[in-house]
């Protein structure tokens, strides 16, 4: 038994890694950064900004992972500790923060850098791609550095979410 628990873990370990390390949809030559028409000025400040942010959500994203395999863990404890499980809890409920707050400066330095029409085309993009993600969305979650809640499946691990 311990062995398949073993096993189980270094299985959620890989997959966390994997997946944290997913190129992430978003703007990138040849997609529709095309229909912002950037200036030649604007392009390099346009990329700068872009990369920064990819790296930060790649970051954040595998720190949140390993931060859910380390709650995981906390629950199939032979004696679970609630004080431990709760202080996790707040620890991914503040690195979801953050990386909310991160879409949010991101978003604002990019209209920043962008005239009024194309900031209307970036606005425009970003709702295509929220829409193409998951589907049609209202109230907060249209606002920029909103993201969707993920549940946690706690009680059967082996179900994919």
């Amino acid at each position: 038994m311990h062995r398949i628990y073993s096993l189980f873990v270094a299985l959620v370990l890989i997959s966390a890694v994997a997946w944290a390390q997913q190129p992430r949809r978003g703007m990138h030559p040849g997609s529709s950064i095309d229909k912002l028409q950037l200036t030649e000025q604007q392009k390099p400040e346009f990329e700068k900004l872009q990369a920064e942010h990819l790296k930060k959500m790649i970051d954040r994203r595998a720190k949140v992972a390993s931060a859910e395999v380390d709650l995981r863990m906390l629950f199939h404890a032979e004696a679970p500790q609630k004080a431990a499980i709760e202080k996790k809890i707040n620890e991914i409920a503040e690195l979801r923060t953050q990386t909310a707050v991160a879409r949010l400066d991101h978003w604002f330095a990019v209209q920043k850098i962008l005239t009024a029409d194309q900031q209307k085309a970036w606005k425009a993009t970003l709702r295509q791609q929220r829409h193409m993600k998951h589907g049609r969305q209202s109230g907060l979650q249209d606002h920029p550095g909103v993201m969707r809640g993920r549940g946690m499946m706690m009680s059967n691990p082996s179900k994919s979410r």
